[in-house]
C-alpha cells in the first residue's frame, strides 16, 4: 500500500519531503529519491536562548525511523530549546524504498553520512544559519555519526 505523503504532509506541517541526488547513497543505483524530513525550531514561548544553542541531529539505528526519537525530539525542542533534525535515511520509514534496481548492497554508514550531510546543508539554508551541529546516534545512528567525522 503506497503511503499518502500529502496527508502527512498536511497533518504535520514540521515535516518534508527532500530531494535527494542519486550520488549521495550508493544504495540509490544512481537514482535520485526523497527522504523525510522532520525539523522541529523553538517557540518564544520554549526558551530565550535558543539562538545561542547549536541544532541537533538524529542518525537513525539500523531498526529505527524518524518516529523512534520523536519524544526526545520534542523534548528538547519544547523543554530545552533546540532546533532538532530527524529523518528516515532511503529505505526506511516515510522515504522512498530503494529502487527496483536494488543490488541488495545495504547502504555503507558513509552512505547515510552524507545523506546526513545533505540534510543539514538543507537544513542550514532553512534556518539562514551555518553554526555547528550536535549529532546524536544510537545503533547504527553512532557509526553514521562517527563517518560523518
Amino acid at each position: 500500500e503506497a503511503i499518502n505523503h500529502n496527508v502527512i504532509l498536511q497533518t504535520h506541517p514540521e515535516m518534508f519531503l527532500l530531494d535527494i541526488p542519486g550520488h549521495i547513497n550508493k544504495a540509490s543505483g544512481g537514482m535520485a529519491y526523497r527522504i523525510m524530513v522532520r525539523l522541529t525550531k523553538p517557540t518564544s514561548d520554549d526558551t530565550n536562548n535558543a539562538d545561542k544553542l547549536p541544532p541537533v541531529i538524529f542518525p537513525g539505528g539500523l531498526a529505527s525511523n524518524l518516529m523512534t526519537m520523536s519524544r526526545h525530539q520534542d523534548e528538547l525542542t519544547k523543554q530545552h530549546g533546540f532546533t532538532v533534525v530527524n529523518f528516515d535515511r532511503l529505505g526506511v520509514g516515510l522515504s522512498d524504498p530503494y529502487p527496483a534496481s536494488f543490488n541488495q548492497q545495504p547502504p555503507s554508514a558513509a552512505d547515510v553520512a552524507r545523506e546526513m550531510q545533505f540534510v543539514m546543508s538543507h537544513c542550514e539554508r532553512i534556518l539562514h544559519t551555518k553554526k555547528k551541529w550536535i549529532c546524536v546516534g544510537g545503533s547504527m545512528g553512532a557509526n553514521v555519526a562517527t563517518a560523518f567525522m
